[in-house]
């Protein structure tokens, strides 16, 4: 047997002999246009300007994106646009998507803002940004300006199947280019605007505009070329390996493009020649097209994005390295001193078996068994009427019936007949009735503890003395439900105290359905203290309050409240005297307004990063008593790392 220490040696020493294997030693002389990026950030996006001068990128860390502007003269670094907070949700890394304008002299965006798309322009002479509103899209996913900088081709998300659109942008009109189930991809006007380059997952070159159509999808992606001029229902495919992904693709001349693909398992740049050969000459001569790809780097980091101007051979890249994303600038060498096939990595060795394992299984096909149905003991039903079916030598079109129909006329069936049975004998599952959602509750959370803390946090009665209430060790019982949608919340509680006097009970329902989310509390509190004459007080606080919030954003928040409360106060007989004291009740109504900033994340107990803050004030008046009315303001603030 071997030891432990020797077994983890052996297999660490095994997979690093197959990784140094598929790394390749580089010599790269490449400085990141910034130096070291955060490991929480991820940089994206990364476009340069048509004439070279500026590189834009795009930030984001913990769903925050910020859109960075590059001056590689000056090599200054600064912030265009801001939005979103950071939360602890899974980030939207889609958007926004950016573009430059031919011109280099504008640079547009499309952000999701409040549930609508936003079209951007940034002058970067003016400073100046303007933004209207791009309908009829759910999501953009990228986009590009033609050659003219009148349209638009977008790679847009509408009713769940992302396709290519064009864009007007004079008209505000949109084209649609493709309509199928197909995810297509990374578009781009090529060959001065007459034709579209993009990368699409779709197994046919042919367009459909019934989704139906598409019965299987690539597991991987390919380029394909549409002709915007001619509008062509047939694509030219450009790269043909089923199993790698090519993506991020920009033509460098006409029928030369570039693009990333991971066809030995990293991702690196390619280039691909389109061309054609005389396939065969009838009255016309036929041509047969092909594209011949070769990679054009060798990196042992997966390339992320890539870039490139065309007429400055400028290429941005954004590479993955020991979990920092790094931006570099570099020239592009079409021609490079490498084979025409990388070689596969062990990941892509496995990867492709799992394909090939997958496309074998698929091709399998079952033949269909036909059964002889029983035979027929008892004669055949004969048709009643005839008239309509037995031929006089005329044909009545209006009466026809076919000799396979004259079986079932009237309902007879002859089971002489040898019919075919299904491929698949088991019954058809029966689809389930659609039925309306009816609100429906499940627990969410159930709290029982002791501890040493009140159930809601109200003001306390004064009673004159300098003592207030401590509701000392306790028992606390919490339950809390929500609906499916999450519409309704129901929130109960319990604090029983050890006396048995001093309990403690809550009920609150939220309503959260609309805009205006919605809370109506009742709470109810009893505690003794003692008065500055020493009796002992009995107090049974009975409250309902009536809180509206708006919400501006998922941190920042408006709240109104509106409460009644009532006091009944009881003097314990504890002496002779007490029994001569009367009790009395308060009744107040207050008011409450806060507007509340809280953009805090837990990173433990009572550990938290980020700032909060909250502007309050309040009302309350006495509704028993005349003119008693107390006024009070705060504002409070912290801020934590």
């Amino acid at each position: 047997g071997s030891s432990i220490k020797q077994l983890t040696n052996e297999w660490l020493g095994y997979y690093n002999s197959i990784y140094q294997t598929d790394s390749p030693e580089l010599n790269e002389e490449e400085t990141p246009i910034i130096a070291k990026p955060k490991k929480t950030r991820v940089y994206q996006k990364m476009k340069l300007s048509p004439d070279g001068a500026y590189i834009t990128f795009v930030t984001n860390e913990m769903g925050q994106y910020k859109i960075w502007l590059y001056n590689k003269s000056t090599k200054k670094l600064k912030r265009i646009y801001k939005r979103e907070h950071k939360l602890d949700q899974i980030p939207d890394y889609t958007q926004p998507a950016i573009a430059w304008h031919p011109g280099s002299k504008i640079l547009t965006f499309i952000t999701e803002e409040k549930g609508f798309l936003k079209l951007s322009f940034y002058n970067l002479e003016t400073k100046e940004l303007v933004q209207r509103n791009l309908l009829y899209f759910d999501k953009v996913l990228d986009f590009a300006f033609s050659s003219d900088g009148s349209k638009l081709v977008l790679s847009a998300v509408k009713e769940s199947l992302t396709d290519i659109y064009v864009h007007t942008l004079a008209s505000a009109t949109n084209e649609q280019v493709t309509k199928d189930l197909a995810d297509d991809l990374y578009p781009k006007f090529i060959d001065n605007s007459a034709r579209i380059i993009f990368s699409s997952n779709r197994t046919s070159d042919t367009l459909s505009l019934e989704t139906e159509e598409v019965k299987e999808l690539s597991p991987a992606y390919a380029l394909f070329v549409y002709n915007y001029a001619t509008k062509s229902d047939v694509l030219s495919r450009i790269t043909e390996n089923r199993y790698a992904n090519h993506t991020y693709p920009v033509e460098i001349t006409k029928n030369r493009y570039v693009y990333l693909s991971d066809a030995n398992g990293i991702y690196n740049r390619y280039m691909a020649d389109y061309d054609s050969v005389i396939s065969y000459i009838d009255t016309t001569i036929h041509y047969r097209y092909f594209s011949k790809s070769y990679p054009i780097t060798n990196s042992n980091d997966n390339l992320m994005e890539h870039d490139v101007v065309p007429e400055m051979s400028d290429a941005g890249n954004i590479r993955l390295k020991k979990s920092r994303m790094y931006m570099f600038m570099e020239k592009l060498k079409p021609f490079q001193n490498l084979p025409l096939k990388l070689p596969d990595t062990e990941y892509r060795k496995e990867l492709n078996k799992k394909y090939s394992r997958k496309d074998s299984l698929l091709s399998i096909k079952t033949d269909p068994v036909f059964v002889r149905p029983p035979e027929i003991r008892k004669p055949l039903q004969t048709i009643n009427d005839t008239s309509k079916v037995v031929s006089t030598g005329e044909i009545d079109i209006n009466h026809y019936v076919f000799e396979i129909e004259k079986l079932n006329l009237n309902g007879s069936t002859n089971q002489a007949v040898f019919n075919p049975a299904k491929r698949d004998s088991l019954p058809e599952k029966q689809e389930q009735k659609q039925r309306i959602y009816q609100t429906a509750f499940y627990i969410n959370y159930l709290v029982s503890q002791a501890d040493f803390n009140f159930l809601n946090a109200s003001y306390q009665a004064f009673n004159g003395s300098q003592v207030y209430y401590n509701p000392g060790f306790n028992g606390l019982i919490k339950l809390g439900t929500n609906d499916l949608f999450e519409d309704y919340k129901i929130i109960g509680g319990v604090r029983l105290s050890f006396d048995f006097e001093s309990n403690e009970y809550l009920l609150s329902i939220e309503n959260l359905k609309k805009r205006w989310d919605k809370e109506y509390v009742y709470h109810r509190q009893s505690f003794t203290s003692a008065t500055s004459d020493n009796y002992l007080i009995k107090t049974t606080t009975q409250e309902v309050y009536y809180v509206l919030k708006y919400p501006f954003s998922q941190v920042l928040s408006l709240r109104g409240t509106v409460s009644f409360r009532h006091d009944r106060n009881a003097y314990l007989s504890t002496e002779t005297s007490a029994l001569d004291l009367e009790n009395f009740n308060n009744a107040w109504t207050g008011l409450k307004a806060e507007l509340v900033f809280d953009n805090t994340r837990s990173l433990g107990i009572n550990i938290y990063s980020g700032m909060r803050y909250k502007i309050f004030g309040e009302a309350y008046k006495q509704v028993n008593v005349v003119n008693r009315i107390f006024l009070y303001w705060e504002q409070t603030s912290g801020i934590t790392r």
